[in-house]
């Protein structure tokens, strides 16, 4: 067991801004050019990223509101994360604590010259900010654009194709429930966003399809930070029950159907760690040759600041997302919609 490390973050520059890089002593080159070479290791010979055990003590210690999160690196050591900012210290208001998923390259692939070593060994980070999402919006107004869009969705062509598509495909008839992760918030202060009207549409699409070929009731679940007080009354009228923190991942079991569009969260690599659903709906898996591995430092912000940004910036593959569609998992192609969906593939588990 190593030593406990001890880390403040804040949440992205997205909502936000930076808050203080964590502190401690960083890797030198050689050191973490070991450390990489050891969470390789301990990866390759089979050793989790994820768990279930794992996210249900995350959500354990999120729901307690604790003053630190600890989490348990591929490595075995724990690494403490503080969840009192500063500016929770300022104004005596709770922080809003939340996980942030570490995929495989991001642990052994960063471009940044400062690397402390959770920023090596820990799969699950733990974020502290004082940001909120914001009721957007009338409900009434949202509600307006969700039923145009999704009226929109039922008569595309790309709708019509997709039930096709599922109506030709063997779906295992022990599907009870559909989850779905970052399909991005109704209702935002800066545009209507229309992608994740049509793709929360699908999802209902999906749940009265299985319905139809099961005779069962399909429960819809949604994982999504970024939902406004809003997005939550309108899903929920609709039967999509939001479910917050890590609680969809620990949904995952092998009556699930998943459905993300390019998250910007590692939803791949932890469905492969936990759990063998019966069907996925995400980006199209691609060949090691196809991903790209560059880190490129770019200005940000003033006075020359520059940060670095990662090439693994949603939803990357890796060798046991590979290894789990190749061994068990039929491919059918979702119908092409680059304006709605991206290249997304459907994989069905074998029977």
């Amino acid at each position: 067991m190593g030593d406990t490390i001890n880390t403040t973050q804040s949440l992205f520059s997205m909502v936000e801004g930076d808050g203080p890089r964590p502190r401690g002593s960083g890797l030198s080159k050689e050191a973490k050019d070991r450390a990489v070479k050891h969470v390789w290791d301990l990866y390759n010979s089979g050793v989790p990223l994820f768990s279930l055990a794992q996210l249900k003590d995350v959500d354990d210690q999120i729901s307690s509101h604790p003053e630190s999160v600890t989490i348990t690196g591929i490595n075995g050591a724990p690494y403490v994360y503080e969840t009192i900012t500063p500016a929770n210290k300022d104004d005596g208001k709770p922080s809003h604590v939340y996980a942030e998923f570490n995929s495989i390259q991001r642990l052994t692939n960063s471009g940044e010259p400062y690397v402390l070593p959770h920023m090596v060994y820990s799969p699950i980070s733990i974020l502290a900010t004082t940001f909120r999402s914001k009721a957007v919006g009338d409900v009434e107004d949202v509600r307006a654009i969700f039923t145009k869009h999704w009226k929109a969705w039922e008569s595309s062509e790309t709708c019509r194709l997709l039930e096709a598509t599922l109506a030709s495909a063997t779906l295992p008839k022990s599907i009870t429930k559909i989850v779905c992760f970052a399909l991005g918030p109704l209702a935002r202060l800066d545009w209507e966003p229309r992608r994740s009207h049509t793709q929360h549409a699908a999802a209902l699409t999906l749940a009265r399809i299985l319905k139809s070929r099961t005779g069962h009731d399909v429960q819809c679940y949604s994982q999504e930070p970024l939902y406004t007080d809003a997005c939550r009354q309108i899903l929920n009228d609709n039967g999509i029950i939001v479910l917050d923190g890590v609680k969809g991942f620990i949904e995952l079991d092998s009556s699930t159907l998943v459905f993300t569009v390019r998250a910007g969260v590692p939803v791949k690599q932890i469905t492969a760690d936990v759990a063998k659903p019966a069907v996925m709906i995400w980006a199209t898996v691609s060949s090691p040759e196809q991903e790209s591995t560059v880190w490129t430092e770019e200005p940000y912000g003033t006075e020359g600041a520059t940060t670095w940004v990662s090439p693994y910036v949603s939803d990357p593959d890796s060798p046991r997302v590979r290894n789990m569609i190749e061994r068990e998992y039929t491919h059918h192609p979702f119908p092409k919609d680059s304006k709605h969906f991206g290249d997304l593939g459907i994989y069905v588990r074998n029977q």
